[in-house]
């Protein structure tokens, strides 16, 4: 449909505003309760004051977009019939890998950002 992907090109590349992306991140995108272990890591306050705050928020949004595909995924699997719901479901459910992918990576890459601030806090012990 060439409308969406009108709004996709737009979308895309594109750095929300402050207050637009406050405003999509609080809107009704919360983990469901039985996804318990979709949540953000724990760090050492001494470390987290340390660390570049741009991965954790990046992580946070990333969440919230598993957050609204699972429940997107939700309404069609409620609402399944036929092949095109299916076909949905499971580019939905290929959504929610992917993000959980880029949130892996992203984790990854924290970790290493952390590394020299351990090496540096247990160094002064």
């Amino acid at each position: 449909m060439q409308q969406l992907a009108d709004i996709a090109t737009k979308r895309w590349g594109k750095k929300l505003s402050s207050d637009k992306l406050k405003n999509l991140l609080d809107k009704y995108y919360k983990r469901p309760e039985n996804c318990a272990d979709i949540k953000a890591t724990k760090v050492n306050p001494k470390i987290w004051n340390q660390l570049d705050l741009q991965l954790p928020n990046t992580q946070q949004v990333v969440r919230k977009a598993t957050f609204a595909t699972l429940q997107t995924t939700n309404v069609l699997v409620q609402n399944a019939s036929g092949s095109a719901n299916s076909k949905l479901i499971t580019l939905s459910v290929d959504v929610v890998a992917l993000l959980g992918h880029v949130n892996t990576h992203l984790a990854q890459f924290r970790r290493e950002q952390i590394k020299p601030g351990l090496k540096q806090e247990y160094s002064s012990i």
